[in-house]
């Protein structure tokens, strides 16, 4: 494949990946309606390639495994990312 100016692509090796995260967050003053104490971890997978012009993609498969005020535990993640390293 050819873009006009970027050069061509083609892949490098590509990997598979499993993690795994967790973190633990202190708010040192909350206001009176705010939790203080915060705690997130996820499991998952991954794969990322990486083109010799340059270009990166990941593709994240993430399972949370607590529950926040923004993700419940269990309620997969898929995340996508494209970039352009000059």
């Amino acid at each position: 494949m050819r873009l006009t100016g970027l050069g061509p692509v083609s892949l490098k090796p590509s990997r598979a990946y499993l993690f795994a995260e967790a973190a633990a967050l202190t708010l040192r003053d909350p206001l009176p309606e705010q939790h203080s104490r915060f705690y997130v971890s996820s499991a998952g997978l991954g794969f990322r390639a990486a083109g010799t012009a340059g270009w990166l993609a990941n593709l994240d498969f993430a399972l949370p495994l607590r529950s926040t005020p923004y993700t419940g535990r269990g309620q997969p993640r898929l995340l996508f990312r494209l970039a352009y390293d000059f």
